[in-house]
């Protein structure tokens, strides 16, 4: 037997596959999926001007109609402290940050559902509801402070990058925009 009529077979049968059969099967594959957005900086741009998050197009990035739509399960908000803390009140400035992402998540209960672990956004999703997780930019966050480090942890932060543009006592970034005085 010659293995060309096989061959031949195969893009006859993929032929038989309709666009609209595709785009319908890749949306249930969507709906049903874990999608999990891992840096969206809502928290920086509403400590600089602030809005309501239930309203379509309130900021740039986000906002509970579109990521409700586009099937958003999980999402990271950056806990972004500016490089020219580094030398003191950067712990401060995450801590309100923090605060922040608390108080959004507090005020949309229906919507949004602190998380900090992979069962929580599992529970959000089955909930209907967004699981909002926290990372921290930039190591000078915690004022060179493993007490500040596990004390973030505890209020559900689950990422910190050890730079971000500026180096650190324990790591140095690509681009020193600011040097801290150490």
């Amino acid at each position: 037997m010659k293995p060309w009529p096989l061959v031949l077979a195969l893009p006859l049968a993929a032929a038989g596959t309709e666009p609209d059969d595709v785009a319908a099967r890749a949306a249930r594959i969507h709906r049903s999926a874990i999608v999990v957005d891992t840096h969206e900086d809502v928290p920086d741009a509403l400590a600089e001007k602030w809005a309501d998050i239930v309203v379509r197009g309130a900021t740039k990035h986000f906002d509970i109609p579109r990521a409700k739509e586009g099937g958003l399960t999980g999402l990271f908000f950056a806990v972004y402290v500016p490089a020219s803390y580094a030398d003191g009140g950067a712990a401060r400035i995450a801590l309100d940050r923090i605060d922040m992402v608390q108080n959004v998540v507090a005020a949309h209960p229906a919507d949004l559902v602190s998380a900090a672990s992979v069962a929580e956004i599992r529970r959000a999703k089955r909930d209907g509801r967004i699981a909002i997780l926290m990372g921290i930019e930039g190591g000078h966050a915690i004022e060179d402070s493993l007490g500040a480090l596990r004390g973030f942890h505890r209020l559900g932060v689950r990422y910190m990058t050890l730079t971000h543009t500026n180096s650190n006592r324990w790591a140095d970034s690509a681009g020193n925009f600011f040097a801290p005085r150490f």
